[in-house]
């Protein structure tokens, strides 16, 4: 098996898509108030 160099894996994690609501009960829902609120990146933050 071959490893990924780090471009390919910068590629991969670039192209992530993380769901934007709370798993519950085996699928992700939204809130029921559909409020959301917004999260910092702490890698990203500045």
């Amino acid at each position: 098996m071959e490893l990924l160099t780090l471009d390919e894996y910068q590629v991969l994690a670039e192209n992530l898509d993380f769901a934007a609501t709370a798993y519950i009960d085996g699928a992700h829902r939204p809130a029921i108030s559909g409020k959301t609120f917004a999260t910092t990146n702490p890698v990203l933050a500045s």
